[in-house]
This record gives structure tokens, C-alpha cells and sequence, in this order.
């Protein structure tokens, strides 16, 4: 049972990984810089713990580390968000701030 928790850790770990990667890479998402290093922060930690988990020796210390990266990216992605959502209702803002860069559109 615990092989199967520890296989499944590394799994999710893992998946969260390449799903975060993939928020970060692309351009369709517009995240903004701070949300966007927290994202990254995210997913180092959890490629790191994936990388713990399916290996042969399980280092706790490292596990700590890789826990406590993750959730330092998490808590910088809530503190864009928060900001981000304060700045939007700032009066000064224009629409276009938040229309993608170079795509030809006018903004709403």
C-alpha cells in the first residue's frame, strides 16, 4: 500500500508538472510576470518531487525542500492575483492593458 501511495504521489507530481509547464509556455494563458514566476516556482518543486519519488532513495530532506518551493510559488501566484485584481479596478487602467501584445485586435 505504501508503494502504491508513493507511485501515485510521483504520478500526480509529475502530471501537475507537465500541466503547469504547459500553463507557463504558452501564449494563449496571459498570466502576467509575478503569477508567472510563482507557476514556475510551482513547478520545479513538484518536477523535484517527482524526481524524489520515482527514484530509488527517498531523501526527506529533499522532499521538505521541493514542498516548501511549491508552496512558496503558490503563495507568490495568489499575491499576483490578489494585485492583479486590485489594479484592474484602478480608474486609470485602460481595456487594452489586458488584450495580449501583438495580436492586431482592438480592445473591447
Amino acid at each position: 500500500m505504501d508503494d502504491l501511495i508513493r507511485t501515485a504521489n510521483g504520478a500526480v507530481a509529475l502530471l501537475c508538472t507537465i500541466g503547469l509547464s504547459w500553463v507557463v509556455l504558452s501564449r494563449r494563458v496571459n498570466e502576467g510576470l509575478v503569477v508567472k514566476l510563482g507557476l514556475v516556482a510551482m513547478a520545479i518543486g513538484l518536477g523535484v518531487t517527482a524526481l524524489i519519488t520515482f527514484g530509488d532513495i527517498e531523501i526527506q530532506r529533499g522532499l521538505r525542500n521541493a514542498g516548501f518551493f511549491t508552496r512558496c510559488g503558490l503563495l507568490v501566484v495568489i499575491v499576483g492575483v490578489l494585485c492583479r485584481a486590485r489594479a484592474r479596478r484602478h480608474p486609470r487602467r485602460r481595456a487594452s492593458d489586458f488584450v495580449p501584445l501583438g495580436d492586431g485586435r482592438a480592445a473591447p
